[in-house]
């Protein structure tokens, strides 16, 4: 008789034990299976998970394009606050994101340039005033036969202050401009008839181009640009705002996947804990050896493993989410973890890809942008059209003036004598006599009387005449006219191409979250059958039916069908975003208004 070894004499009556009840099983499991319409006892039907119910959509937040906070239409409750932790939903995340976000902040700042560039660009039509005030003295030297001074003085000595002042304007419509000026010269001088003089002046000028820059010009063209580029700016600040909310979105999702992933391989910890404690038991009773303990602590192991790698993957996920609510670097909410409170399924809001396209034709910012770029591109076009054309002004002119004096008095000698140095006539010493200037009366007065005869309008000069401009060949204006036309139809190019890109994203995005919709209700189905069979793998277990590795498989099988749950539900939330964002729709999604 062969004498079994300790080996033997363990395993032989384990493992007839073992198919002796395995045969029971199946014969149990069958003869359920023959019984019709009976579910079998062994494998019960897995009931639907319930899915958390979202949260009903509070008021609209509303999102100012100045730089103003963000409200909402009712106050909501704030998220909930702790030294160490936040704990927000999704909708708290997009509001703090919507307040704090620096790429939006630089959006807003953007909005606020292109205005003031358009007034920079209107500033050009502001009326101006324009002052010249000037101070003049002149002496020369008296060798002129005619002027107007005794030989006997060296000199005519000649002194003018003008005061004047005007006002220049340009005129949007029609691009006239029009300039002013009223001069007010006070001449002395000792070689005139009237001494100190004032010939005050008004004049007016305008000029009305007829062919080129009448419609259109450089300074309207740069005003309309700066117009469209403000609403170009405006929609680039939607495309910004949509985009930092499916970041937010995305973000959030990942951050709570990954704290739910954390209890899951917790959950994974606790289970292979409780398994050593269980095969301890049972080796100190002598019902298991040694080896089975240390394989499942084996396994523990690597579960505290995968434990950790899921607490990083959660840390990192955090940081992602601060870094797009956070307003800069020492904000308060890097001190503190982000505890996120939704976890539900998003239900999508197109119904159809058909509308879904629609959508993303009607909502997406892009489209819009190139409506304005089409526009901007069409001013060009029209300016440089213009340009090809003569340059033909109206130029007109009025003014009137006006002239005010003291006449100039003078020393007569008689025939055949000099004005001498002593002021007598010579030879004789002959008394001179004081000859007064001869002037019109009208004109004799002071600074008063000028402007007197100003007014009057008696002394006015008018005149009207073309200016005329025709360059040869135009070279240079039929090559700009060339190049706006070749890029209006680049840009007609680019648009189709956008769309094509579109349609692009919403097929793929739509396909997407049809296919995350499949994955996440497979995912549920295998979990829940997970559980069945780990609960049956410890029942067995613990009748002494089954084996430690069998157990740690079914452990293992409901560990990764947890985490695939988790990271479904995820995948699907992400897609939907991403859906939204495909379509244009995540503002309506998710109640925000840009005023």
């Amino acid at each position: 008789m062969k004498t079994p070894d300790s080996k033997g004499t363990c395993a032989g009556p384990l493992r007839s034990s073992i198919s002796i009840a395995a045969l029971l099983s199946i014969a149990i499991v069958f003869g359920c299976i023959c019984v019709r319409g009976q579910t079998p006892s062994l494998i019960p039907s897995p009931t639907a998970t319930p899915v958390p119910t979202p949260t009903p959509i509070p008021p609209v937040i509303v999102v100012s394009s100045k730089d103003a906070p963000v409200i909402t239409q009712t106050p909501l409750p704030g998220p909930q606050v702790t030294d160490q932790a936040v704990y927000w939903t999704v909708r708290d995340a997009i509001l703090m994101a919507l307040e704090n976000n620096v790429d939006i902040a630089i959006e807003k700042k953007n909005l606020r340039i292109a205005e003031f560039n358009i007034l920079s660009a209107e500033g050009f039509y502001d009326p101006f005033f324009v002052s010249t005030p000037t101070y003049s003295s002149a002496k020369q030297p008296n060798i002129g036969r005619f002027s107007g001074v005794a030989s006997s003085v060296n000199s005519t000595n000649t002194n003018n202050l003008t005061l004047n002042g005007g006002i220049d304007k340009q005129f949007q419509p029609g691009g006239g401009s029009f300039t002013s000026n009223f001069s007010n010269p006070r001449i002395t001088s000792n070689s005139g008839i009237v001494s100190p003089v004032y010939s005050p002046q008004l004049s007016f000028d305008y000029t009305q181009p007829l062919w080129r820059n009448r419609r259109i010009d450089n300074n309207r063209l740069q005003i309309y640009i700066a117009k469209k580029t403000l609403t170009l700016t405006d929609s680039q600040f939607r495309q910004q705002v949509i985009s930092t909310i499916f970041l937010v979105q995305q973000a959030y999702w990942n951050l709570a996947f990954a704290v739910h992933n954390v209890t899951v391989q917790n959950e994974g910890v606790a289970l292979a804990q409780k398994q050593v404690d269980d095969n301890q038991k049972q080796v100190n009773v002598g019902m298991l050896a040694p080896l089975d303990v240390v394989t499942v602590m084996a396994t523990l192991e690597t579960r505290r493993q995968a434990l950790i790698q899921a607490e990083n993957q959660a840390s990192q996920a955090q940081t992602t989410l601060m870094n797009l609510v956070a307003p800069g670097a020492q904000a308060e909410i890097w001190t503190k973890e982000i505890v996120p409170t939704d976890f539900y399924e998003i239900p999508p809001s197109p119904a159809s890809l058909d509308e879904a396209i629609a959508n993303g034709y009607t909502n997406r910012p892009e489209a819009d942008q190139f409506k304005y770029r089409k526009d901007i591109d069409r001013l060009n076009v029209d300016y440089f059209r213009n340009q090809t054309k003569p340059q033909i002004n109206l130029v007109t002119s009025y003014s009137i003036t006006g002239a005010g004096g003291t006449p100039t008095t003078s020393l007569s000698c008689p025939a055949g004598t000099t004005l001498a140095s002593s002021f007598l006539c010579v030879p004789g010493n002959i008394q001179p006599t004081v000859v007064t200037s001869s002037v019109n009366s009208t004109f004799i007065g002071g600074y008063g009387t000028a402007i007197g005869n100003l007014l009057t309008n008696k002394y006015s000069t008018f005149s009207v005449g073309l200016n005329i401009s025709l360059p040869f060949h135009n070279k240079t204006a039929q090559a700009n006219l060339g190049r706006a036309l070749a890029t209006e139809s680049q840009t007609e190019l680019e648009e189709r191409k956008q769309l094509q890109t579109i349609e692009v994203d919403v097929r793929n995005a739509y396909q997407s979250v049809v296919n995350a919709k499949k994955n996440l209700d497979a995912s549920r189905l295998a979990r829940q059958y997970a559980e069945i069979q780990l609960d049956g793998e410890q029942k067995k277990f613990a009748a002494g039916l089954s084996t430690t590795f069998l157990v740690l498989t079914r452990q293992n099988d409901l560990i990764l069908a947890r985490g695939s749950e988790v990271n479904a539900l995820t995948a699907y939330n992400n897609a939907v975003s991403a859906l939204q964002q495909a379509t244009g729709t995540t503002l309506s999604s998710n109640n925000v208004e840009i005023k």
